[in-house]
């Protein structure tokens, strides 16, 4: 028997175990093992079932021929049903560990219990995939997908709606961590409250007139907007005094100026009072990495440094309160230009919380009785292996809901989670390695933030990528913290540190660091191993 605390490996699996038995009464029994001592590896670890009655187990135990530190594989069995019809779902079945040490004996874990809920074919109905449409990174627009941010968007809609405007909020951090789904949410909510709101992107705007392009799509969406909501009579008296195209191109700040003004007018004629005129922008910091740009030509650095300028007038005038939104990058920008982004407030965004995660994961797939299908530790665990980061929670759920629909079981418990992580990190269906990214770098320039606006920038990626795996080995499978000593870093190593805690990648204990997304870590060790 492994002593306690030795280099034994471990059965994972806590929680009730779904299956669902086929046809033939078979079903295939998955459970999660892991080793946790560092620099360790074992051999032969067989997995062993006894004390199950009337239950078959079919062919051989399965066996891991090696199994290295901060791995944590699943085990199947196939096993048959031999009980009568009408039995009860739920058996235990006790199952251990026979594995050889490093020092070449055959030792066993201590046995546990597993709870083991067997599932007919016929009591399946399919579960929706709410989840599908923003595993790929699209913002969530639909308020019943969103979670979390209350208070940060109730602020951005109260202080945003207030007039007469000129409000200016600089919202950033992680890619993929919901800023997007953010400003979307607050423009719908300022639009139900009478805002006139244009939405746009820094990524669409033409680079070569873009103090123009972006001044023509702000009031291009205030008038579709205003026509909308004026009685017909008013609209012309609008369109008479709306600036046309070749007065934008001559004076943008101007024609801005003048169809705000021509905009209050006519809705005080309509009886709206106070209305306020928002933008939202996303993707701000697109601006900055072009101008970082190697070989970017004079002409069009200008236009930005132009469109710079005529932005620092624009927000001064108060013609409209705004939103903008970037990568983590947002800091440095805002320090390029100190003078224009003097009336900035800014904000940051983190991942959610355990609450508004588990909310997320739970509640657009509950039952029509509105009961959560998620017994057990199943939620914690989907927590626990994404730390609340939106994209990576949308990513699990949705290959759990496709998990449980293929398996034809409408519950879901720990091991139906461990076995979609497991889906994630290995096989024909991994997920990719450029999903991942969003926590390498801070933008697409992969330049690490201490040296943005350095002249020559080091690729902050590659330097990122070392200190993540050399992390990631050195935690194992329970994603303990490490010390920093122990991480044995060079100078430029230790900047791209420094530059993963400022940006949230990492956390920091007083034992050392880990990485935040344990999804994330477990990916890189099995691509190291």
């Amino acid at each position: 028997m492994a002593e306690k605390g030795s280099s034994a490996p471990r059965i994972l699996t806590q929680d009730t175990v779904n299956v669902t038995r086929g046809n033939d009464n078979e079903f295939e029994l998955p459970v999660r093992v892991s080793l946790d001592q560092p620099s360790l590896s074992v051999r032969n670890v067989r997995l062993i079932l006894d004390k199950f009655r009337n239950l078959k187990v079919i062919g051989s135990l399965p066996v891991v021929e090696e199994l290295r530190a901060g791995e944590s594989p699943i085990l199947t069995a196939r096993m048959r049903d031999n009980r009568k019809q009408g039995s009860r779902t739920e058996v235990r079945v006790d199952a251990h560990l026979s594995f050889i040490g490093p020092g070449g004996a055959t030792l066993e874990t201590p046995r546990q219990t597993l709870i083991v809920k067997i599932h007919g074919k016929e009591e399946h109905q399919e579960i929706a995939n709410p989840f599908r449409a923003y595993a790929g990174g699209l913002p969530v627009s639909k308020r019943e997908m969103f979670f979390g941010r209350r208070t940060l968007i109730d602020e951005f809609v109260r202080e945003l709606a207030k007039p007469p405007g000129g409000m200016c909020y600089a919202l950033y951090g992680q890619q993929r961590t919901g800023k997007s789904s953010v400003l979307e949410q607050v423009r719908l909510r300022l639009t139900e409250r009478g805002a006139i709101v244009a939405s746009l992107s820094m990524g669409t705007i033409d680079r070569r007139s873009m103090t123009v392009d972006f001044v023509e799509e702000i009031l291009d969406q205030f008038r579709v907007q205003l026509d909308r909501i004026l009685p017909s009579e008013l609209s012309d008296p609008l369109l008479a005094r709306w600036p046309d195209a070749t007065t934008i191109e001559r004076r943008p700040l101007r024609s801005l100026q003048r169809a705000r003004e021509a905009g209050r007018t006519v809705l005080r004629r309509a009886g709206f009072s106070a209305t306020p005129f928002v933008v939202v922008v996303d993707e701000f910091t697109y601006l900055h990495e072009v101008l970082r740009r190697r070989g970017i030509e004079p002409r069009e650095h200008n236009e930005l440094r132009d469109f710079m300028r005529q932005l620092k007038g624009i927000l001064e005038a108060r013609l409209f309160s705004a939103l903008l939104v970037g990568q983590d990058t947002m800091p440095r920008f805002l320090e390029s230009y100190p003078n224009e982004f003097s009336v900035m407030a800014t904000r940051r965004l983190d991942y959610l919380s355990l609450e508004e995660t588990q909310a997320l994961a739970d509640v657009p797939v509950r039952t029509p009785q509105n009961a959560s299908r998620y017994t057990g530790y199943a939620l914690s665990t989907i927590a626990t292996y994404t730390e609340g980061h939106p994209f990576f929670t949308q990513i699990l759920c949705d290959r759990i809901i496709e998990f449980v629909n293929s398996r034809r079981r409408s519950n879901i418990t720990q091991s139906d989670v461990e076995e979609a992580v497991e889906s994630l990190l290995s096989g024909n269906d991994c997920i990719e390695p450029h999903k991942f990214d969003c926590l390498v770098s801070a933008d697409n320039t992969h330049s690490l933030l201490s040296a943005i606006n350095q002249e020559h920038e080091e690729d902050g990626s590659r330097l990122a990528m070392e200190v993540l795996r050399r992390i990631a080995l050195l935690s194992g499978s329970q994603n303990n913290p490490i010390s920093i000593e122990a991480l044995q870093l060079e100078a430029r190593q230790t900047k791209a540190l420094e530059d993963l805690r400022m940006r949230g990648v990492i956390r920091e204990t007083d034992t050392g660091v880990a990485i935040r997304v344990l999804l994330y870590a477990d990916y890189l060790r099995r691509r190291a191993s």
